[in-house]
């Protein structure tokens, strides 16, 4: 720096000016994931098959299905129990096949983070792994391991700076943190008419796809479709029939906006259809729910660093974490590939079986959300014998990657991520192509991925003791800049207003707005300081 500040004509009436008001408490709330760590539970139990259902001589297929739970908050503790629906595809004696529906209850424990707030809390259950084993003619035990992802969330508002008496000056920057809120649209009944072209229905499964949810006031809008799957048997062999079923269905959310971010998780509880052997149709009734699930990144000064006018004052810092969202939605992704059947098992009348999707730890790209993945696909490929021929599985893997972009505003610190993700496959179809078994399938990715900043915040500022060589009456000192010292540094050491120390020395708006970095003090050696009397 090798000149002095040119002086504005205003400097005198701009200096005598009043330093800002210290501006009003924000009461703006933010949400804070105080818990989220998964917790896993084992439920086993064996089942006895009735006389009139054929002995087992090879399982097709096994699929598990976790109905949303009750839950009790108290005693320090969080308290889930539901139920887990398994479907049983399985081969009997001549070739005869059932689809039996079977079920277990399951309960799982989960300790507050805090017992002394009023925390909100929730879980996302999933069968991580399912496992079937035949244990008499018609017995048979399952063992599933389920994942609860059990989050804990407060609320709470931004920091406030308690201040003594006095005129603080206070530096702040702009601190971004989601707000969170979560319902459903209760249950709700998707029915309808299916074809059955003359085959007998063995059993019935669904699937939801949520294709929008659309924040409005106080509501969310959401449409999608229930994927059914019918296994029936027509003239001796397994064949699969599906029919999707649009819904929209609304969920109540107050405090949602249009500018919130949503995701949105749906359940299939039941699905049954109704039809006798030789009939062209069947009535199908599946009871659904949808929970939704939505963010609000907000925006709010928070204080980094403070001094008292007139005094010598001590601040108190704490480290503060905020999460604001950089993705919350529910979108598809589409997948494909093919396999060859065992020798001497056909393609043609393959029928779905079942199927599960694994995801990895999202990542961010530029302004998108990568997502990566395999869906697995299995299906059972009867031999050409026809009616009483046994039928063998066949497995295909399909990996994929997918990516959305970020939520509108959201930009990526490098921070690490956290949140949760999940995906499951919601329409699958079958066809022959040559050889080969060709599948074509849609995944749903739902994801809520936020990211964590630290800042250190001041917390409290108060009165030091005043120094005897400070109570001279004010002065004005030349003071020159040292090497890191910037506009606001200087205010602070002499405790004088940032705006009387700008208007003193001709320096517009804009040099206050970046007072905390070096090139504040750009473009003059030294700065004229208007020392005021202490506060004794």
């Amino acid at each position: 720096m090798d000149k002095k500040w040119e002086k504005k004509p205003d400097r005198t009436d701009r200096a005598a000016k009043d330093p800002a008001p210290l501006p009003p408490k924000e009461e703006k709330k933010i949400s804070r994931v105080v818990c989220g760590e998964p917790v896993y539970t084992e439920v086993s139990e064996e089942f006895t098959l009735p006389e009139y259902e054929p002995e087992i001589r090879r399982i097709l297929r096994v699929s598990a299905r976790v109905l949303p739970s009750g839950r009790y908050i108290g005693a320090g503790k969080a308290e889930f129990a539901g139920t887990v629906l398994y479907s049983l595809l399985y081969q009997g004696e001549e070739g005869k096949t059932a689809d039996l529906p079977l079920s277990s209850e399951y309960h799982i424990t989960a300790p507050l983070a805090d017992a002394e707030k009023d925390l909100r809390v929730f879980a996302e259950t999933e069968a991580e792994n399912t496992v079937c084993r035949p244990t008499g003619p018609r017995k048979v035990s399952f063992r599933t391991r389920l994942k609860s992802r059990i989050e804990q969330w407060d609320e709470e508002t931004f920091p406030s700076v308690e201040s003594a008496s006095g005129s603080p000056e206070m530096l702040s920057v702009p601190a971004v943190s989601c707000r969170l809120t979560r319902t459903t649209t209760g249950e709700f009944e998707i029915a309808g008419e299916v074809g059955l072209g003359g085959a007998l229905p063995l059993g019935c499964d669904g699937t939801l796809a949520v294709l929008s949810a659309v924040p409005g006031a106080g509501s969310v809008s959401v449409k999608g479709e229930l994927w059914a799957r019918i296994t029936a048997e027509r003239e001796g062999r397994l064949v699969s029939l599906t029919k999707r079923f649009p819904f929209e269905e609304t969920a109540d959310l107050p405090g949602v906006n249009p500018s919130s971010s949503c995701r949105a998780s749906a359940r299939c509880w039941s699905c049954r259809v109704d039809g006798e052997e030789g009939a062209e149709s069947a009535y199908l009734t599946a009871v659904c729910e949808v929970e939704v699930e939505c963010a609000e990144n907000v925006v709010s000064p928070v204080v980094t660093d403070a001094y008292l006018v007139g005094a010598p004052s001590e601040a108190a810092s704490v480290k503060r974490t905020f999460a604001p969202c950089l993705f919350c939605r529910s979108f598809h992704v589409s997948v494909s590939g093919k396999k060859a059947p065992e020798e001497g098992l056909s393609p043609e009348y393959a029928v779905f079986t079942g199927g599960e999707v694994s995801l990895s730890a999202p990542e961010v790209r530029a302004a998108e959300m990568l997502f990566s993945g395999t869906a697995v696909v299995s299906a059972a490929c009867p031999s050409p014998g026809g009616e009483g021929a046994p039928a063998s599985a066949v497995r295909i893997d399909l990996p994929f990657k997918a990516s959305a972009p970020l939520t509108a505003g959201a930009s990526f610190a490098g921070g690490p991520l956290s949140g949760v993700w999940k995906a499951q496959l919601t329409g699958v179809t079958l066809r022959p192509d040559g050889e080969n078994l060709s599948v074509e399938a849609e995944v749903e990715i739902s994801a809520r991925v936020t990211e964590e900043r630290t800042v250190t915040a001041v917390s409290s500022l108060s009165s030091a003791a005043v120094p005897p060589e400070e109570t001279r009456p004010a002065a004005i000192t030349v003071y020159y800049p040292q090497d890191g010292d910037t506009l606001w540094s200087v205010a602070k050491r002499f405790s004088v207003p940032l705006a009387a120390l700008t208007a003193l020395n001709g320096l517009d708006a804009a040099a206050s707005e970046r007072a905390a970095i070096p090139e504040s003090l750009d473009g003059g050696a030294s700065l004229d300081v208007a020392r005021p009397s202490p506060r004794l």
